[in-house]
């Protein structure tokens, strides 16, 4: 499994039993029930001196049922079964001896980890390296730099999903040999050092490890933290600027959601709604977003006043398998058809208002149940932010395009404009769509009202002497700087203000009057 006396960067790393031999030698000299099975032991262990020094693999495995239940000192035997814990060679990833869970979720048929360490900021051999002066520095020299740093292995499996194991290392049984003539370190190199803690080759050039020896075993734990690390990583993307209008982020959110709950087949779906409008958006592909916006009042119809009084109440929707159900809503039935066989829909509040669903969907029945809703209760709140601030910026990039083709519009009408320039956004046709002409068909007056003639003509006019006039008092303020510091920034902003005073000459475009207040 290992060569022993390896070599690790220019530390000589030993794997051996020593410590834990010597533990049940000096238990037998007790008395108490530890006493009594040590005194078992020591027998066996003083049979087979193989077992002492450097750490043989075929001993190892010759005397595996002897190598277990000594091992009960560093892991009860109770806890074996379940326990992700394992002996390995100290500073490295050999092990030499796992406990039944470890071995299978986390090692490969050669005895190898699968996965990578996941070390933001530094690599593994850098990390060891640290470890292993840091190790030097404390207990030899006595000279304390507080440092830890848990690993963290990245784990992906055949289904494309990623597992996390965080590992912590427990340091009981091996033991740090010195040379006989200990290498001298001045007071001035301590100090350059402690401010340089990070700096390897300067570590190196101080202090010689070649000249020590890790000798015993190191002790590790794991403890599966993909929900942590996950629910994590959500966070972070949804906290982004517009997280689900970005198609590669929305995936990697969708993405977050499949190892949270294990269903690598999970299908998001997010729809906020608000003015009447069911906004739908869903991960695409690499270069587009997925989004479509429907009359809120088609997708009531769809939903079963069951349906939309458990949601109304805040209530998710689970359906553990679609094709057993009795699916009442239209929603549901469409989901079916398309293959789902698993349906969670949860509905998103902020501020205390209903800003729309999600829904989740899986081709594996039983993919979700009445307790997955609660692993999701610390994302929902920002899901729910995301999606006011989606239709935020919707909105937004509505009334521009709106701003950018017309002059104010009546109430009335507006709607009508607004469906053009969400066709727009929607299908990234160019602004000239919105030139065409915009009819009402069958429409009837109810009553009249009158206007006034030209008011039109005359608030435009009114409009652009003003705008005129706050450019002309822009002006002075400018020229007054420019005397003062002749700077090219100046002078551009000048040469920009004239520019706009010239074309309010000839009169008054659409779009120029929210250019220029944001010129001012």
């Amino acid at each position: 499994m290992v060569q022993m006396m390896t070599r690790t960067g220019a530390m000589r790393l030993t794997p051996s039993l020593d410590s834990i031999l010597d533990f049940w030698v000096q238990q037998a000299e007790g008395s108490g029930p530890m006493a009594a099975i040590a005194k078992l032991l020591v027998p066996q262990i003083e049979a087979h001196p193989e077992l002492r020094g450097p750490l043989q693999p075929q001993a190892l495995a010759a005397q595996a049922e002897l190598v277990d239940a000594l091992v009960s000192c560093v892991l009860p035997a109770g806890l074996q079964r379940f326990s992700f814990a394992a002996l390995a060679t100290p500073s490295s990833f050999d092990v030499h001896w796992a406990t039944p869970r470890f071995r299978r979720e986390l090692l490969d048929a050669q005895g190898k980890f699968r996965g990578e360490p996941f070390l933001q900021g530094m690599t593994w051999d850098y990390l060891r390296q640290l470890f292993q002066f840091l190790s030097v520095a404390r207990q030899v020299y006595q000279r304390q730099f507080p440092f830890e740093k848990s690993v963290i292995i990245e784990q992906t499996g055949d289904n494309g999903l990623t597992r996390y194991f965080q590992l912590r290392a427990h340091f009981d049984h091996f033991e740090l040999k010195v040379p006989k003539k200990l290498p001298k370190i001045s007071d001035e190199a301590w100090e350059k050092l402690a401010m340089e803690l990070d700096d390897l080759e300067l570590w190196k050039r101080t202090l010689p490890l070649d000249e020590f020896e890790m000798y015993g075993l190191i002790v590790y734990e794991a403890t599966d933290i993909t929900e942590e690390m996950t629910l994590s990583a959500i966070k972070q993307e949804l906290v982004a600027k517009d997280p689900l209008q970005d198609s590669q982020r929305f995936s990697r959110i969708q993405n977050h959601f499949r190892m949270l709950l294990g269903v690598d087949d999970l299908g998001l779906l997010v729809m906020g709604s608000r003015d009447g409008l069911l906004l739908e958006l869903s991960p695409g592909d690499k270069t587009t977003q997925d989004w479509r916006t429907v009359d809120l009042a088609t997708i009531h119809q769809k939903l079963s006043p069951t349906c939309q009084s458990t949601l109304r109440e805040g209530r998710p929707i689970v359906i553990e398998d679609l094709h057993k159900a009795d699916l009442c809503s239209q929603v549901m039935v469409e989901a079916s058809q398309k293959g789902a066989r698993s349906y969670l829909m949860m509905p998103l509040f902020f501020e205390g208002q209903k800003v729309g669903v999600f829904t989740f969907t899986s081709r594996v029945a039983h993919a979700f149940n009445n307790l997955t809703p609660y692993r999701l209760q610390e994302v929902t709140p920002l899901l729910a932010l995301a999606v006011r601030r989606t239709w935020d910026s919707f909105q937004h990039r509505v009334e521009a395009i709106i701003r950018e083709r017309f002059t104010a519009l009546h109430p009335a009408v507006e709607w009508k404009f607004r469906q053009q320039a969400l066709e727009v956004l929607r299908t990234d046709h160019d602004l000239e769509v919105l030139g065409q002409d915009i009819v009402f068909q069958n429409v009837y007056p109810l009553f009249g009202a009158s206007d006034v003639r030209n008011s039109t003509v005359i608030r435009n006019e009114t409009i652009q002497q003003d705008l005129s006039l706050q450019l002309r008092l822009a002006s002075h303020i400018l020229e007054a700087a420019y005397a003062e510091r002749r700077l090219t920034y100046l002078s551009s902003r000048r040469y920009r203000l004239k520019q706009w005073l010239a074309h309010l000459e000839h009169g008054l475009d659409s779009g120029d009057e929210p250019r220029i207040i944001e010129f001012l």
